[in-house]
């Protein structure tokens, strides 16, 4: 583990990239649909935030999406590499944390899926991360992050604000493991 400013950051090395590739193989049909139906209509380039292993990243290729991914993780992006190696897709992937991004092109979208963003847990470092992420979109670009909440308060999934039209989209979902029930919201900022 890493230390930056007295909290320990996590890693993906080797073999829990091996064991996140084993728990989550491919991509969720209903994230990458929502997903396919932003780049529709935002329009491309798009930036696959924390893009991990590739799940998200080599389905939009080879749907001939023009998506470039970014992540923190070696091992991660290796994993990447290897998936889409093995699909005969090429992958431009960067390695660089969030907070101190930097890359050659702006983009229409950016997303960060799979509730990845809530890994950052250093404060300043989630609000360098999101103004560096925004510096990158072109003009009227799109910046979507999945972010997982702790609780779930079932009479707010009937709000009219909660609908997808209003922007947010949840999802109950209960952690076998935390024993937490909790939502998993995709926010549009």
């Amino acid at each position: 583990m890493a230390r930056r400013g007295g909290i320990r950051r996590a890693e993906y090395k080797a073999l829990l990239t091996e064991a996140y590739d084993l728990d989550k193989p491919e991509a969720p049909g209903e994230a990458l649909a929502y997903y396919m139906r932003h780049i529709r209509a935002c329009g491309e380039p798009v930036l696959e935030a924390m893009c991990g292993s590739g799940r998200f990243l080599a389905p939009l290729l080879e749907a001939g999406i023009d998506v470039d991914g970014v992540d923190a993780s070696a091992d991660m992006l290796a994993a990447c590499a290897a998936r889409c190696e093995e699909r005969r897709i090429r992958a431009r992937t960067y390695r660089q944390f969030l907070h101190e991004l930097g890359l050659p092109r702006r983009y229409r979208l950016i997303f960060a899926g799979g509730a990845s963003f809530g890994l950052i847990v250093d404060e300043s470092e989630v609000t360098e991360s999101l103004r560096l992420l925004y510096g990158h979109l072109l003009p009227g670009g799109t910046l979507l992050i999945e972010i997982e909440t702790p609780r779930y308060v079932e009479q707010d999934t009937k709000r009219p604000d909660m609908s997808r039209d209003g922007g947010l989209a949840p999802m109950g979902r209960r952690s076998s493991c935390a024993r937490v029930t909790g939502t998993t919201a995709r926010l549009e900022l």
